[in-house]
């Protein structure tokens, strides 16, 4: 009897500590705070083997602006169906810059694009490593996005 008590107690301990492991963020196309939005956009039904571009969107917010020193890039979960030519997308290249109202040196928002081959429908995800800045300080942010992406029969 005494052999089942303890048995039970382990189990009990494992299936306490299994509830409280961290749990991975689910991905969605947006994340928004107070100090930031992101966005993976989706691209426009193409056909299978062609290149497509999604778009990611950063836009800096109270008081907030993108940190144009910080190397912005995208890093795609592998995916069936998805090709990249890099495991981590650097975006700054290709990167569309919007300056802030009555500070044109700082940059409010960046768009920048995600080009990959797509051979069948699937979901785009991944983490979107940025920068956004006050003049006090800045945040080092990463966020999970996903996104379907279309494929034209």
């Amino acid at each position: 009897m005494l052999a089942a008590l303890a048995a039970s107690s382990c189990t009990k301990d494992k299936d306490a500590s299994a509830d409280t492991a961290p749990a991975k963020p689910a991905a969605s196309n947006r994340e928004e705070r107070p100090e930031y939005l992101v966005e993976l956009l989706a691209p426009t039904a193409q056909a299978a083997g062609a290149e497509v571009t999604a778009l990611v969107h950063v836009a800096g917010r109270g008081g907030y602006h993108v940190n144009a020193d910080y190397p912005l890039a995208f890093t795609p979960d592998p995916v069936e169906g998805l090709a990249f030519k890099d495991k981590r997308i650097a975006l700054l290249d290709s990167a569309e810059r919007t300056p802030c109202a009555g500070a044109a040196k700082d940059t409010c928002e960046v768009r920048a694009k995600v080009p990959f081959t797509a051979s069948k429908t699937a979901k785009l995800s991944g983490v979107l490593a940025f920068s956004i800045c006050q003049p006090e300080q800045c945040l080092i942010k990463k966020a999970r996005l996903a996104v379907d992406v279309p494929v034209a029969p």
